[in-house]
């Protein structure tokens, strides 16, 4: 539905209402409980991302509601991505590991690096201030870790269906940024 530009808007409220319930049924009860551990707030905050794509898309059409959804989509976006860049704070030397080796200077500034960039990201979505570039250069930064950590990931070890769902929701991810930037900033 989301391929066709007659029915995108309703495969927009589709994909954002089962993210939604997706997030509701399954994540947030889990996060709740362990409401001190930015981990669990992690998988919750990429689906909440993943729907306010769609929000912002259907709020294109959603007449008198269009400013509401959009300021919504953004500012879910936005925490959502401050919960990205404190997750990548909080497990630096993890995230370091899905860093290729061949990328200078290491692992570990570019954790930092990417932890800041979600974090800037998302104080300018949250606050408005400069969020057309903010959503821009977050889409740039989730699509270049499909290009140059996801891709090349699955390539190395298609047997891993971990690193099939990665690429999955890093792709995802990158065009929910796109669809924020273009349709709620």
């Amino acid at each position: 539905a989301l391929l066709v530009r007659r029915t995108e808007r309703l495969g927009a409220l589709l994909l954002a209402g089962f993210y939604g319930l997706s997030v509701v049924a399954f994540h947030l009860p889990n996060a709740v409980a362990s409401w001190k551990h930015i981990g669990v707030w992690n998988g919750p905050a990429e689906i909440t991302y993943l729907a306010m794509g769609g929000v912002a898309l259907f709020a294109t059409g959603a007449g008198t509601l269009r400013n509401t959804l959009s300021l919504v989509a953004r500012i879910l976006a936005g925490s959502s991505a401050l919960v990205f860049g404190l997750a990548h704070f909080n497990y630096i030397e993890f995230t370091a590991t899905f860093v290729p080796a061949w990328i200078p200077p290491n692992g570990v500034f570019w954790a930092w690096a990417t932890g800041g960039g979600h974090f800037a990201a998302g104080l300018a979505l949250v606050s408005g201030y400069q969020a057309r570039l903010a959503a821009t250069m977050h889409a740039a930064m989730m699509g270049s870790f499909v290009l140059l950590i996801h891709i090349p990931r699955v390539i190395a070890n298609p047997e891993k269906h971990e690193e099939w769902i990665m690429l999955g929701v890093s792709s995802g991810l990158t065009g929910s940024a796109l669809l924020i930037r273009k349709y709620a900033t």
